[in-house]
This record gives C-alpha cells, structure tokens and sequence, in this order.
C-alpha cells in the first residue's frame, strides 16, 4: 500500500462506482462515523450467480473486535438474499490468520492455493482462495 494523489484517489473511486460488475460500501463507525474501510462484491456474474467478496478495515485498532464478521454477515445476507447469487468467494493472503478464522467462522470453505501470487516485504506469499454457497449461509433466510 502507498499513498495515493487526490486525483488518483478520485479516478479510481468514479471507476468503482460506475462499475456495473461491482457493489461497493464504505464502512464507518456507528457512534463517530469514522470511516474505516470498504467491502465489496466485484466480479459480479449474475448469469452464473456469483461474486467476489473483498473487504478492507485500514487501521489495526479498528480490527479484532467483531466489525469484519458483522459486515460481512451483513453483505453476505445482501448477496444471497437480495441480489439472489448463489456463490460468493474470496481470495486471502496465506499469512492472514486472523481473517482467514473470520472466513471460515462464517462457513466459507478453502477451494485452492494460488502459489508465489504476491509479491510483498520482499518475499512471495501464496493467496487462498475460499467460497461459500448460499445452501452452507447459516443466518440466510428465505423470504
């Protein structure tokens, strides 16, 4: 991550929210209304009925105390209730425990490894790939 131009920061935000392939939500603090982050579902097939899951919490104080698992339920509920998709799938890098608990707590489960895929800190790091069916959703909820 590095710091971006204004301008940068603009263009990329137009692109994202002129996507048609794409929902994106900013996250802010429900008492302050700090923005903290983003979620989204890109990649969006509606033929196939699926989505790519992305989620960003910038600042570490802000993770570890249950925000992640409420947004993500929350969009979860989103994508198969409203928008009707039947898999959602994320990609995560091999090192990050912490969200890859968060995954699996919320029944997604791990579909394959994408080796040496990044190149961070001066070393490669494999990326897990994880998807979730609608039927394995706990909290979805027909009608």
């Amino acid at each position: 991550m590095r710091p971006e131009r204004m301008a940068d920061t603009r263009a990329w935000l137009e692109r994202v929210l002129s996507d048609k392939k794409t929902v994106f939500f900013a996250l802010e603090l429900r008492e302050s209304g700090e923005f903290i982050g983003t979620v989204s579902l890109r990649n969006l097939d509606f033929k196939n009925r699926n989505a790519e899951l992305a989620i960003l919490i910038g600042e570490p104080e802000n993770r570890g105390q249950g925000l992640g698992g409420e947004v993500l339920s929350a969009l979860l509920d989103y994508a198969f209730g409203e928008l009707g998709l039947y898999r959602v799938y994320l990609r995560v890098l091999a090192y990050n425990e912490p969200a890859i608990r968060l995954y699996r707590r919320l029944g997604f489960r791990g579909e394959g490894r994408l080796r040496a895929q990044v190149w961070r800190e001066d070393t490669w790091h494999d990326v897990l790939v994880f998807g979730l069916l609608r039927d394995e959703w706990g909290t979805w909820t027909s009608g």
